[in-house]
């Protein structure tokens, strides 16, 4: 069961909904624990997801390693239920003041990003959208100059189904 204002709660019901009742993509369990270490390691001042899905499960993961040191996750969701659904689970998480959905595809809010937080202002970046579109997201996140030098960016799914023109890239 959740309790509001939890974030390891919410996570944790979030898991067992995808396991026991629907199938829910959700980057959980070896992978959760590799997102959280690279949050923990890298501590980014602001970490961009593209790809929220409906529950804002890895985005509540980092933000609630990043809410430490004040970092901010800014999640974007073509979806706008999804979006939408996904922003009351962040705030009943306790995580409003650390993590923020964008509503709309990648290709249009990426500027928007730009126009907020300047060039050279995104310290990691998750690919967690679709797979087909991975290396066209990142060419146009490096062409609107919006990594830091020495940026993680990190890359769900590109194994198993794969994202081949990501890897070539």
């Amino acid at each position: 069961m959740a309790c509001r204002g939890d974030a390891s709660s919410v996570m944790n019901a979030i898991e067992k909904f995808a396991h026991d009742v629907q199938w829910l993509k959700v980057a959980g369990e070896c992978k959760a624990r590799v997102l959280a270490e690279l949050v923990v390691l890298a501590k980014p001042s602001l970490c961009v997801e593209l790809g929220t899905y409906c529950c804002a499960y890895s985005a509540i993961s980092m933000a609630e390693r990043l809410k430490t040191w004040g970092g901010l996750v800014v999640s974007i969701e073509a979806d706008a239920i999804n979006a939408c659904i996904a922003r009351c689970i962040v705030m009943f998480a306790g995580l409003s003041d650390h993590v923020e959905i964008l509503a709309g595809r990648s290709h249009d809010r990426i500027g928007d990003l730009v126009k907020r937080f300047g060039t050279k202002s995104v310290d990691m970046l998750f690919l967690d959208h679709c797979m087909t579109i991975y290396h066209i997201d990142l060419e146009r996140v490096k062409s609107k100059h919006l990594l830091k030098e020495g940026a993680i960016v990190i890359a769900d799914n590109v194994l198993c189904p794969g994202a081949p023109e990501f890897l070539w890239y």
